[in-house]
């Protein structure tokens, strides 16, 4: 988000920011409200065109998102936190703050207490906040802030939302309510925390320029999605208006009454000559036939080298139903799950981050406290990825257990997201149970 330097100053547009995240923000959740004025500026002596939407940012992320999909397993040292994340249902908000992280690339969990043993999540976007630091080499540690300013929703009026500001520092945690300020942990607006720590979590998909807290939103696929839904609109414009043809009238006279002239398959038209000595008019419909061919191809090779650069299957945005062998679809699997694993290591360092933030909350109200900091988690996620070829896989499995390479109880472990010795319990129980129903042998 860098411009021209002067000097040693690196000139940044903190509301174009905000304006491109909170365009981001509402592709992801199928709003293109922003899209008429794109229109507007790109098309400004035109008028009457219709807005066209293609779900590119929605796709986008249901392809690349996932790691919650399935249960996971979580190995809690310190304290064990799973009745409060069952209870608190985080692992849809964790699955949130995934795929906000790969369209904004920088996402924020706050969490806030909601009963006995329970919490609530609010994933927030770079639009609704503002971290201040004193120091902007620790500008990329919220727990270094002085001031974190969030926009959150305290009115609404005739089906408008209104935002209000929730502040929180190293003394204070308010928000703004109905015009008023309330405190979001205690009435007194105090924060109550240890050491004045936020109970905040950060995702960050990349690295932010040095001196500032956000990354860079993507702004590639911003790019891509107002393009396709610009072209979209401009495509049926041109369809609308050239794909008809014109009719008109060759070597008409002034007094050839054009207004009068009656069409239609149902129609005898008489074109009169008025000057005998001139051309007889004549009728006939010209037109041009605009290059549809040409522009859906363009708009598909935009989106192939989107895909390309990222390093997947364009399949995945531009699904048609050819046949595709096994290893086309295993290689283009194996390709989707680098991209996803790409964020796993990040939100390992979110979820720790989060189980002390949300330890710190349970303490407000729990009868028995437990040490936040030294809470920990390690986590183990499903991989639910279709076979494309069942038997080989099945038998891949055998041989790697033959060898020694692995287990059955690790298998299931992994499959299915649960501990270790969940899975061990599970295969002797599933054994036992195939045992007992065997048929006996004929002697």
């Amino acid at each position: 988000m860098s411009l021209v330097s002067v000097g040693n100053l690196y000139p940044f547009n903190h509301l174009k920011f905000q304006k491109k995240s909170r365009q981001l923000d509402d592709f992801a959740r199928g709003d293109f409200v922003s899209i008429a004025g794109e229109l507007a500026n790109a098309y400004t002596n035109t008028r009457g065109m219709q807005e066209r939407f293609v779900p590119l940012v929605e796709r986008y992320v249901a392809e690349l998102s996932g790691l919650y999909d399935a249960p996971v397993a979580r190995t809690w040292s310190g304290a064990d936190l799973s009745g409060v994340y069952a209870a608190s249902d985080l692992d849809d908000a964790f699955g949130r703050v995934e795929s906000v992280g790969r369209v904004q690339r920088t996402a924020v969990c706050l969490f806030l207490p909601d009963g006995l043993g329970k919490v609530r999540a609010l994933v927030l976007r770079p639009w609704q906040l503002e971290v201040e630091h004193d120091d902007p080499l620790q500008s990329d540690d919220i727990q270094a802030a002085t001031r974190i300013t969030i926009q959150l929703p305290q009115q609404t009026a005739a089906g408008q939302v209104i935002h209000g500001d929730a502040v929180l520092t190293r003394s204070e945690a308010w928000r703004t309510l109905g015009g008023n300020r309330v405190g979001l942990y205690n009435a007194d607006k105090s924060n109550p925390f240890p050491g004045g720590r936020y109970p905040l979590a950060v995702l960050r998909v990349t690295d932010p320029e040095p001196g500032r807290f956000f990354a860079p939103v993507n702004e590639p696929l911003l790019n891509l999605q107002v393009a396709l839904c610009l072209q979209e609109s401009d495509t049926e414009h041109l369809i609308r208006y050239q794909a008809y043809g014109q009719k008109v009238i060759e070597g008409a006279t002034h007094a050839q009454a054009v207004d009068e002239v009656q069409v239609g398959p149902d129609k005898i038209m008489a074109l009169v000559q008025s000057d005998p000595g001139g051309a007889s008019p004549r009728l006939a419909i010209v037109g041009k036939d605009p290059p549809i061919s040409q522009i859906v191809t363009w708009q598909e090779s935009r989106i192939r080298l989107f895909a390309s650069l990222l390093g997947i299957s364009a399949d995945a945005f531009l699904r048609v139903n050819t046949a595709l062998t096994a290893s086309a679809r295993l290689f283009a699997d194996q390709d989707r799950k680098k991209i996803r694993d790409k964020v796993r290591p990040k939100m390992a360092q979110f979820e720790r981050a989060a189980a002390r933030a949300v330890a710190d909350v349970v303490n407000l109200t729990a009868a028995a406290p437990v040490n936040a900091d030294a809470v920990s988690v390690v986590l183990r996620w499903a991989d639910n990825v279709p076979s494309v070829d069942p038997l080989h896989d099945a038998q891949a499995t055998n041989t790697r257990i033959e060898q020694g390479l692995t287990t059955a109880a690790e298998i299931i472990a992994e499959d299915k997201g649960i501990t270790r010795e969940a899975a061990l319990e599970l295969v002797r129980r599933n054994l036992a149970e195939t045992r007992s129903l065997a048929l006996p042998t004929a002697p």
